[in-house]
């Protein structure tokens, strides 16, 4: 795993902390209630479509490495 997969699912944790935190009301208490949840939820959402984005990319990193192996062994075996 490189940096920058690390710092995104950190930030993705810290962030889908902060919008449950806000949800539940530790955060951001004093704020009007309907401000302080739809912010909570678009907070949780935004940690949850990193999460999502992030493991896609990975899995598109491994494919496209798998295809570009299978066209070099391919490439090799036709120059036999």
């Amino acid at each position: 795993m490189n940096t920058s997969v690390i710092i995104n699912y950190i930030t993705s944790a810290l962030v889908l902390i902060v919008g449950s935190l806000m949800v539940a009301g530790v955060i951001l208490a004093n704020a009007e209630k309907s401000t302080r949840i739809v912010f909570g939820c678009v907070l949780v959402i935004y940690g949850i479509y990193r999460v999502i984005n992030t493991v896609s990319k990975q899995k598109l990193a491994k494919l496209q490495e798998k295809q570009e192996w299978m066209k070099r062994e391919k490439e090799k075996l036709m120059n036999r």
